[in-house]
Parts: structure tokens; C-alpha cells; sequence
């Protein structure tokens, strides 16, 4: 065939060829949007193979980019402080639908084999604003620096190689005032030591940071991140101090307990042991390790009880539960006295107060216990004594009042003698009660003078008789203390019969 017919034959079809090219180019080429047209809600991206191939209108103008800087990732970017979770849901071989973090825009990803749909719903707000993602995106960085660099609190970021990639104003004042240096030399020294493992336990630690003139302490918290570990140290020199103060006063309080002989435990308001003394091992016998433990309330009762240290209550329970509900508030308190087995006796007492906490003292009363019971054994020999007299007896104390009287007293004048102990009926009322029982006598004068000479002589006796006949003679002495014992006798027997004038007695 000759040339010129074949060069007639094949430039019609490359012709063809290139216009066919240029009209699959035009059609698989995105759109954009022209001023002129009209936008309608919504925006819509199709990928292939991660190359845009097909925009909605408007779409581009989301991004604020042309259309071929448009991929995933470029679009994930833009779109992210809108969409949180966006670049993990276009790796997703799933897809997804997320939900703005702001309005009620959504965003559907859908792949299907090559391709990637993504439909942004209701974008109207955003399409009308260009690059609105980035503007944010820029907008909160700024406001970010703004308040890390006004923050008075050290605020500092540590990379995954060990190194400070970042520090705001704060902590770079603190690198001042430790090296001395107008400007610090980066990499920045770490003030607060190297976070290794800055807060494996979720609680926030506490650090020492020593300048040459002071001593700072600081609460430092850390919180990790793909990027990093950030770190914040808030100031914590008043509660150090508060701690120190305390702790001296509880060591205070510890020696000065350490060397009373009444034992101590104080509970605090979940009642449990907070503070002892050694008093409290030595009356009770209880172990030591048992008492560092720290032991709640009822174990403590429960351990008293299992080494016989305690009375058995009636009911066990319901005196432990009373122990536990005692109010301060309300007033409540707690005295006891425990009978031990081997002898000895102690005095429990319960101070509760209005935080919830309770102190327990301790305090072996055996002596006293001792030496009441010995007193009293004297005082009822005295009383013995007394009722083996004949004669009626009746002690009156310095202020005037009955202070003891034998059986042979209660017997001659009868039960209003025994009342006048109840009663503290004094020496004139039972003037009134003797005169009344006898014959009348110029010895009697009245109640109110007779009274008064009783009281002021050294020695003095008279004879009286009482309206039964009986003649008595009675005997007034003195007592130490300015105390009066007034006896009642049988009148002795004479040859000449005794007139009821009084006698002195014989010195």
C-alpha cells in the first residue's frame, strides 16, 4: 500500500486517539467550584487509589487546597479538629460515620475495593468559610501558647529520646534561677529529675528542686502521649510544711505520751489506730506488732478479749457497737471498771470528738481500788466497835452536822435519830429530838442555847430523864478537828439520888 495512503488512513484515527484521551481526562478530572455556581449542602470526595478523581462542589474549597494537593491524608489534616478520630477511620478497611465535635455535621467514609468515599453532611458553614479547618487549627495553637505561656506553674514536654522539646516561660525561669543564665542553653537541664516512669501508679509525685539561695518543693504530674510525656509542676511548699509541722507536733505528742503511766489509743474517724503509747503494751499485755498494725476498732476490743484483758459484757456485740457509735457531738462518753483476772482493776475511758475520732485511756486503779477497800474495812471495824458499846454514841462534825451514830443511839431515840444521817440533821436539830424525848429540865434552857453551850465547852456532863423514866447522864467531849462526840450513859447509882444539874468532869 503506498505511504501516502496509509498517512491518510492513521491521522483520522490519532486524532481520535488524543480527543478520546482529553475526554476521559475531562470526565474522571474533579470539579471545581466557579464563583458563579450554585453551592449546594455538603461536600463529597471520591479516591482512587489515594487520588482524588472527584469532588462535589465546594468540596475543594473545605480543604482550601487545589484539587490535585487533595489525598486521605491531606484531607484528614484539614478536617481533624472538626472530625476527631478521621485519620483513624480512613485506615479503617471498614469505613465509619463520625460525628462533629462541634454542630451536627457528620462524615461518612466508605471504601469499596480501590476507591474511598468520604460524604461530609450539612457543611454548608464550613464550605462558605475557606481552609476552616486550618483557621482552627491555628486559632487554638495560639490560644494554647497564649495560656502555656502565661501559666505561673512550670509546664514542660520530654520526647520519646529523654530530651525537653518544649518549656513555657515558667520553667524556663526556674533554669535561670538555677544556672545563672540570662538565656538557657537547650537542651534544657531536667529540673524535676527524668521521667522514666513518671507516673506509673496514676498519683501525682513529689519533688525536690534545690536553688542556691532555696528550696523549693513541687507536685509534679505527667501525662503521656503519642508525641510525649507533658509535665506540670504545681507548687507544694505550704503542705510540705503543714506535713512537717504535723509530724513534729505527733512526735511531740508522742514523747510526752511515751512518759505518762496511763495507756493511750486514739482512733481516728474510720476508728481506726492512729496513735499509742507504751503504757498501753504494759497495762494490757498486748503485742506490740499487733498495735503497729494499726488495727481497727473492733479488732482491738476482739484482741483485748481474746488475752483475757477484758470483762465479758453481757451482751459482747451490742457493748462493741456502742464503742463504735459513741458521738461527741452529742456528748457522749465512756467510764468503766475492769476487773481483770489476775487481780488487777483498770478504769476505761472514751473521749469521743466531733471529727468521728475516739481516745481510749487506760489506767490500772488496782492501789486505789487497794486502798479504798482497806479504808473501808477500817470504817466498818469503827462501826463494829461502836454498836459493841452500851452506851448511845453520836459523832458530830465541825460544821455541826451527824456524822456517825452506834446502834445503841439509833435504839434510845429511835428512827429519827437513824434518818438525821440522810437528812444531815445538825447538832441543833437533834438537841431539839432529845429535848423533846425528856422531862422538862432547867439544863434545857432552849434548844437554840443548849446547842450553842454543847459546842463550846471543853468538858461537860449532866443528867436528864426521859419521859419513859430512864435517867441517862450525858457526857460532851471534844474531838480532834473540832469534831464533838456526845455520849448517852445510865445515870450511876448513888446513896443520894443525882439532881439533873450539870457536873464538870474531872480533868
Amino acid at each position: 500500500m503506498p505511504v501516502a495512503h496509509l498517512q491518510d488512513i492513521a491521522l483520522p484515527v490519532l486524532g481520535g486517539l488524543i480527543g478520546g484521551l482529553f475526554a476521559l481526562r475531562a470526565a474522571t478530572a474533579p470539579r471545581m467550584q466557579k464563583a458563579g455556581d450554585a453551592f449546594e449542602p455538603g461536600a463529597t470526595f471520591l479516591f482512587r487509589d489515594s487520588i482524588l478523581v472527584d469532588a462535589s462542589p465546594g468540596a475543594c474549597m473545605l480543604v482550601g487546597a487545589p484539587p490535585e494537593a487533595i489525598t486521605p491524608q491531606t484531607l484528614a489534616g484539614a478536617l481533624e479538629p472538626r472530625f476527631p478520630g478521621l485519620a483513624k477511620v480512613l485506615s479503617d478497611p471498614e469505613g465509619g460515620v463520625l460525628t462533629a465535635a462541634l454542630g451536627d455535621s457528620t462524615a461518612h467514609v466508605t471504601p469499596f475495593r480501590d476507591s474511598l468515599r468520604i460524604s461530609i453532611t450539612d457543611a454548608s458553614d464550613c464550605a462558605a468559610k475557606p481552609a476552616v479547618g486550618n483557621g482552627l487549627v491555628r486559632r487554638e495553637l495560639e490560644e494554647a501558647r497564649t495560656i502555656a505561656r502565661l501559666s505561673a506553674v512550670p509546664i514542660w514536654q520530654v520526647g520519646g529520646d529523654g530530651r525537653i522539646h518544649w518549656a513555657n516561660a515558667a520553667y524556663l525561669d526556674l533554669v535561670r534561677r538555677q544556672t545563672g543564665l540570662p538565656d538557657p542553653v537547650w537542651p534544657l537541664p531536667h529540673l524535676f529529675g527524668r521521667p522514666d516512669d513518671p507516673n506509673p501508679t496514676g498519683q501525682d509525685s513529689r519533688v525536690c528542686v534545690a536553688f542556691n539561695d532555696d528550696v523549693l518543693w513541687f507536685r509534679v504530674h505527667a501525662a503521656t502521649s503519642d508525641a510525649g510525656t507533658v509535665l506540670t509542676a504545681w507548687p507544694d511548699d505550704a503542705a510540705v510544711q503543714a506535713q512537717e509541722h504535723l509530724s513534729a507536733f505527733k512526735l511531740a505528742l508522742s514523747n510526752t505520751f511515751a512518759q505518762l503511766s496511763v495507756g493511750i489509743a486514739i482512733f481516728d474517724a474510720r476508728k481506726r489506730l492512729v496513735l499509742f503509747n507504751p503504757a498501753l503494751t504494759d497495762l494490757t499485755g498486748m503485742d506490740a506488732r499487733h498495735l503497729v498494725a494499726l488495727p481497727s476498732l473492733n479488732e482491738f476490743l476482739d484482741r483485748l478479749r481474746e488475752i483475757k484483758m477484758l470483762p465479758e459484757p453481757r451482751n459482747y456485740h451490742d457493748w462493741k457497737a456502742r464503742l463504735n457509735d459513741l458521738d461527741g457531738a452529742s456528748g457522749q462518753t465512756l467510764s468503766e471498771t475492769w476487773p481483770l483476772g489476775d487481780g488487777r482493776t483498770l478504769r476505761v475511758r472514751a473521749q469521743p470528738h466531733d471529727n468521728g475520732s475516739v481516745a481510749f485511756l487506760f489506767e490500772d486503779i488496782s492501789s486505789e481500788i487497794g486502798l479504798t477497800r482497806s479504808f473501808r474495812a477500817e470504817l466498818d471495824l469503827s462501826y463494829a466497835v461502836l454498836d459493841s458499846l452500851d452506851d448511845a454514841i453520836a459523832v458530830f462534825t465541825a460544821s455541826g452536822h451527824l456524822a456517825s451514830a452506834n446502834r445503841a443511839f439509833t435504839e434510845l431515840w429511835g428512827d429519827p435519830a437513824l434518818e438525821s444521817l440522810a437528812t444531815e440533821t445538825t447538832l441543833r436539830d437533834a438537841c431539839a429530838i432529845w429535848q423533846a424525848a425528856c422531862v422538862p429540865s432547867p439544863v434545857w434552857a432552849d434548844s437554840d442555847g443548849f446547842a450553842a453551850r454543847l459546842a463550846g465547852r471543853d468538858h461537860w456532863s449532866f443528867d436528864i430523864t426521859t419521859r419513859a423514866g430512864q435517867g441517862l447522864r450525858c457526857i460532851v467531849q471534844p474531838l480532834t478537828g473540832g469534831a464533838l462526840c456526845v455520849r448517852f450513859g445510865d445515870r450511876p447509882v448513888t446513896p443520894t439520888a443525882m439532881s439533873d444539874r450539870p457536873q464538870k468532869i474531872p480533868a
